[in-house]
């Protein structure tokens, strides 16, 4: 039954896509540039060009925060565990139980 929902859901949405391609391709709309909506925003140069210095900056910022990131959701997750296993016990529920903890407390 699931892959007969999927494939409908999927034939669908792909309808629907291409039809709103069609839709939107047939439209003669130009939009506008960001120093036309904003007056205060100097022009853009006529040709940009990524800078390889800063996408060397960004990309090392980006893994520094990954490993700095990293190591403080495992310690959530580590704390998590420690908080359920002190309730667990402190309800005498001891190891066995693995359910949620609202059913016993509702």
């Amino acid at each position: 039954m699931r892959p007969l929902v999927t494939a409908a859901g999927a034939g669908l949405s792909s309808l629907l896509v291409s039809l709103a391609g069609d839709l939107l391709r047939d439209t003669q709309h130009v939009l506008p540039t960001p120093s036309e909506l904003c007056s205060v925003l100097p022009p853009l140069p006529e040709i940009w060009s990524p800078d390889p210095y800063s996408i060397a900056i960004g990309f090392a910022a980006g893994i520094t925060v990954g490993f700095l990131v990293g190591p403080l959701f495992d310690l959530l997750v580590v704390i998590r565990i420690a908080w359920a296993r002190f309730i667990r016990a402190r309800l005498g529920l001891g190891a066995g139980y693995s359910g949620p903890l609202y059913r016993i407390l509702g």
